[in-house]
């Protein structure tokens, strides 16, 4: 075989391998969410083993894995849904979860049974996946059968993909809400990367389900056909493991935060704004302003929803209902608002331009500039980089 086809065969199930063993050795119970994720690049392992096998055309040792690599893909998708579960709703184990593996574990004991009753499963292989027509004469029920199980069980992939993309995208809006609700700063601790890697997923099933009209066998023929989505899938699954490994922050942080700060007794409390409360909400939404504008709390280093509950003597739902309703924001976002305006402000009024965005970042209460940077433009539209490109043209006045 040349190298080109050796890469493209062998290239996503090593780097699979290579993160699985990464993932799983993290130690700590803090970790569930990486070590599944090691489970679910396990699953994408065996995936691409299978394929492996396919195209070195060992058909003996394949006419085995084939059962198994239908299980494996149908069971990549709810492995990593389950890892985002345990990174944004809850770090424990639900057994209840197994149940997304049921119609996988049916798929594959059915092409056993089949490939058992059949007379001659290799030439099953030879004609349906590689394409080896010659066979066709000795084409028989258990074939078509076999054929058509396998041809369904794409069908429930596309359909398990659309399930988890929908319900997977859904954790992670909820998660992101409620770190918004309690952390002015999101660095670190948001999940945005895993919404675009499920979305990636999806592109991939259609890409996967385009490559099965075709046929696995019309890649096995070009190696410059089989090389380019290898390389694809080896770029994703890494990416995968990398920011799967870098992250740091999980929902089970999030609780003990919560937890930390006293008021996790206090989250599920209902607020209901009746006519009687209209003074009082009024009032704390001044007191609301004041403590930024006045007291300048947003410019505390990572401040949390926590501290200005306290400093406004209530609790951290009834601030969270009054900032959403009545601010139509979130507690990340009206901390954030303050402090970009102010840097816009230290910006115009750095006339010799002796402040260095570091130096902005850290008195608006920002950890670095990068941070300061992606929320200004968030905000306005564009870098603190082009506000002061912009006054560097602007005429003088003149006198």
């Amino acid at each position: 075989m040349s190298f080109v086809y050796n890469v493209a065969i062998f290239s996503p199930m090593f780097v699979s391998l290579f993160w699985a063993i990464l993932l799983l050795l993290v130690p700590g119970k803090s970790n569930k969410a990486k070590h599944f994720l090691g489970m679910f690049m396990i699953g994408a392992f065996v995936v691409y083993l299978s394929h492996a096998i396919f195209f070195s055309k060992q058909i003996e040792l394949y006419l085995f894995f084939d059962p198994i690599y239908v299980f494996a893909t149908l069971s990549v998708y709810p492995l990593f849904f389950w890892y985002i579960k345990l990174l944004t709703v809850n770090n424990k184990y639900e057994l209840k979860m197994l149940w997304h593996f049921v119609v996988p574990f049916i798929f594959s004991v059915a092409m056993v049974i089949v490939y058992c009753l059949m007379e001659n499963p290799t030439g099953y292989i030879k004609h349906f996946l590689y394409q080896d027509f010659e066979t066709g004469s000795e084409c028989g029920k258990y074939w078509k059968l076999q054929h058509f199980i396998f041809g369904f069980s794409r069908i429930f992939m596309f359909l398990q993909v659309a399930w988890v993309l929908w319900h997977g995208l859904l954790l992670i809006r909820n998660y992101k809400s409620r770190l918004k609700e309690f952390y002015s700063n999101l660095e670190g601790r948001s999940v945005d990367w895993a919404k675009w890697t499920i979305l990636i997923f999806a592109i991939t099933a259609l890409m996967t389900s385009m490559a099965n009209i075709l046929g696995r066998a019309y890649f096995a023929v070009n190696s410059v056909l089989l090389f380019v989505p290898a390389c694809i899938f080896s770029v994703l699954l890494f990416l995968i493991g990398y920011l799967g490994h870098m992250q740091r922050h999980s929902v089970y942080d999030f609780n003990i935060d919560v937890e930390n700060e006293g008021k996790q007794n206090m989250v599920n409390k209902v607020v209901d704004f009746d006519e009687e409360m209209q003074v009082e909400v009024e009032l704390l939404m001044q007191r609301i302003i004041d403590a930024f504008e006045k007291k300048k709390l947003y410019r505390l280093k990572d401040l949390k929803i926590s501290a200005l509950c306290e400093h406004l003597n209530t609790n951290r739902t009834y601030v969270s209902r009054v900032l959403n309703e009545f601010f139509d924001c979130s507690f990340s976002d009206i901390v954030n608002k303050y402090r970009v305006e102010e840097a816009k402000k230290h910006i115009e009024m750095d006339i010799d331009e002796k402040l260095t965005l570091e130096a902005i970042a850290e008195k608006v209460g920002y950890a670095s500039a990068g941070t300061l940077i992606r929320n200004f433009k968030n905000y306005f539209g564009y870098t603190p980089g082009t506000l002061r490109n912009k006054k560097r043209v602007l005429p003088k006045k003149s006198k």
